[in-house]
């Protein structure tokens, strides 16, 4: 299941991954192992990447399964408090990845890192995004380089270290770590979307097209593709090509927000609230827990003089607690 990940095969990987959470849920019970937080831990680890609602309406079921763990293992000698410690440090981060100041789970983190020899990997690539995410550069690249050091030809690791040195602005050590993601795996959309991010960042339209054609043209084709050369062509004046990408992105993966938020934003941009406010409620629909979708369709309902909907709108993302803006770079 994490090589479809690394194979950019997201709706098979996570169906996968469910299927077996159930199955493991049928045959046991209540009873929780350390290999069932390990589990649910690598799934929302990558979930998060792709679906972020999703992720953290998932993550109560962390919480409930690690304090489950504790309680039935704590006094047993197959207790490893490394695999309570790893499974709260994710959770407290997915609930709470949107506030910068608060990154109390880190103490958790490095201490399930020094206890957890097993999985001393998975820990390194979790605490480097969570430094990532909270804007600490400096301890996300000290994090990184370890893994890379730890195990250079993984796939994913060059990639996420690439990352951060694209925030630092060092464009050409990003396209070296890139490219050798690259030579390892030809065909991974998100290392060429990467790419492309990057080339965009230089400055270099001709490659950036280039690396969003390659994505988008492997087959299977990726709903994430179609997003990122959707994005590309509508930039570009080129707006029938974009949406007919975003719709296409739709017919292959109807649970990715990425191309119906686009296509609200174009109706927006075309005073079509009407449209926008059909997209924006099937986000709503897909990612009840994103409560950013709720602003953006409380501000459309408002362009209609649907105030009383729009008021309720603007409630829901309050409740959700997650109003602000994720900066995700497609």
């Amino acid at each position: 299941m994490l090589s479809l990940f690394e194979l950019s095969y997201f709706k098979q990987a996570i169906q996968n991954f469910e299927e077996m959470i159930e199955e493991r849920q049928k045959e046991k019970g209540d009873k929780i192992d350390s290999i069932d937080v390990i589990t649910i831990i690598l799934y929302l680890n990558q979930l998060f990447c792709f679906n972020s609602g999703k992720c953290e309406k998932a993550n109560k079921q962390l919480l409930k399964v690690c304090e489950q763990y504790k309680e039935q293992n704590e006094n047993k000698d197959s207790y490893e408090a490394g695999v309570y410690l790893f499974g709260k440090g994710i959770y407290q981060f997915l609930n709470t990845f949107r506030d910068e100041d608060n990154i109390s789970f880190l103490a958790d983190m490095e201490k399930a890192y020094i206890l957890l020899d097993d999985y001393k990997q998975d820990i390194l690539s979790s605490l480097q995004q969570m430094h990532h995410i909270k804007g600490n550069i400096s301890e996300s690249e000290k994090w990184g380089q370890l893994l890379y050091n730890l195990n250079p030809k993984y796939p994913g690791i060059a990639n996420n270290l690439a990352s951060l040195y694209v925030d630092k602005k060092q464009f050409e050590e990003a396209v070296k770590l890139y490219s050798e993601e690259e030579l390892s795996c030809p065909n991974n959309h998100v290392v060429l979307r990467n790419l492309a991010n990057v080339y965009r960042d230089m400055g270099d339209t001709q490659k950036e097209e280039e690396y969003c054609k390659r994505a988008y043209e492997i087959q299977p084709r990726s709903a994430f593709s179609c997003l990122r050369y959707g994005i590309f062509n509508y930039k570009h004046n080129k707006k029938e090509e974009a949406v007919k990408m975003f719709n296409e992105g739709i017919s292959i993966d109807s649970e990715v927000l990425g191309n119906y938020q686009q296509l609200a934003n174009i109706a927006i941009d075309d005073n079509d609230f009407g449209n926008a406010i059909n997209y924006l409620q099937k986000c709503v629909e897909i990612s009840p827990d994103e409560g950013y979708c709720y602003y953006k369709l409380a501000e459309c309902l408002k362009q209609c003089q649907r105030y009383n909907e729009a008021i309720d709108q603007y409630n829901m993302s309050i409740q959700k607690q997650t109003y602000k803006k994720l900066l995700k770079k497609y």
